[in-house]
């Protein structure tokens, strides 16, 4: 027999076909054009021809199925960190810096929405997620077991667009001593740094240092900047710096050895406020430029 059928190959049957035969669509008696696999052949023949090519609607389908599989738990690598007894974090150090933010978004909604009985407190970080838990509702090994299962079942979705939250800042001077040495370091005017600042558009990775500090992605490059190397014993409220590859503002005084570019009249944190917390993570944060003189004007409107 010296039969084709284009591209695919079929095991041999009863030795009177070897491996790889090739069979023609034309052969009347291959055994899917009639539904006989006696025709011409002993033995039978287990495996179809190849489906036709899908369609478009098929592909797009096909499409979706293989972007939702990009989220396939398997792709997500964790481990538990216990910390004492009263709550676990979720290390997620191995997970591509790309997909995190949206991983953790995604985790927090879903914890969040499940409302578990013994579940006191959620804290996203960048690349961790730690549950604060009552131990006499909510054991460990039951929640260990919860967050597997949610591992196992989390879905990314797709986060809805977010209106930038407007942060005034006051930059240099008084407000900014460190302008001028992030003007240095990159060799570039202080008129510069501000310019590059403002017009970037930052996200909140995570809050953490102090209650309300937000640490910024976004930042750009050529603003990076090391901390300093002797940390300030006190930084005024509402101080902006750069720390390294990020951005953010301090809520209250405190040490701290960023460096110092500008300050926000705006209340970062407030215990009379609900949410206490001005900025959550995911929000998106613009920063202004304004004089001295709108100072007061902008913090009545906090």
């Amino acid at each position: 027999m010296s039969n084709t059928i284009h591209g695919v190959g079929y095991p041999g049957v009863a030795g009177q076909m070897k491996p790889g035969t090739r069979v023609s669509r034309k052969d009347k008696t291959a055994p899917w054009a009639t539904g006989n696999v006696g025709n011409r052949l002993s033995g039978q023949i287990r495996h179809r021809p190849p489906a036709p090519h899908p369609s478009r609607r098929v592909q797009e389908a096909m499409a979706r199925r293989r972007h939702t599989a990009a989220y396939c738990p398997a792709v997500w690598p964790y481990s538990l960190v216990p910390l004492g007894e009263r709550a676990l974090t979720i290390d997620l150090s191995g997970v591509d810096a790309s997909s995190a933010r949206a991983l953790v978004e995604s985790l927090d909604a879903r914890i969040r929405d499940d409302a578990t009985p013994g579940v006191t407190g959620r804290v996203p970080a960048i690349r961790a997620y730690t549950v604060h838990y009552e131990p006499m509702q909510l054991s460990s090994d039951a929640l260990q077991a919860y967050i597997a299962s949610v591992m196992a079942s989390l879905m990314i979705g797709t986060t809805p667009p977010r209106v930038p939250i407007v942060i005034p800042v006051c930059y240099g001077g008084e407000f900014g001593p460190d302008l001028d040495v992030v003007a240095n370091t990159h060799r570039i005017t202080p008129h510069a740094i501000v310019a590059a600042h403002t017009a970037g558009e930052y996200t909140v990775a995570m809050i953490g240092f102090l209650p309300g500090f937000p640490y910024l992605e976004g930042l750009a490059p050529a603003l990076h900047t090391p901390r300093r190397a002797a940390p300030r014993t006190s930084v005024p409220a509402g101080s902006v710096g750069i720390g390294g590859t990020s951005t953010g503002i301090y809520p209250c005084s405190s040490p701290g050895g960023w460096q110092l570019i500008g300050r926000t009249p705006r209340t970062l944190f407030s215990a009379h406020r609900t949410p206490p917390a001005l900025l959550a993570p995911g929000d998106v944060v613009r920063f202004v430029a304004i004089a001295a003189e709108e100072w007061a004007t902008h913090r009545d409107s906090s």
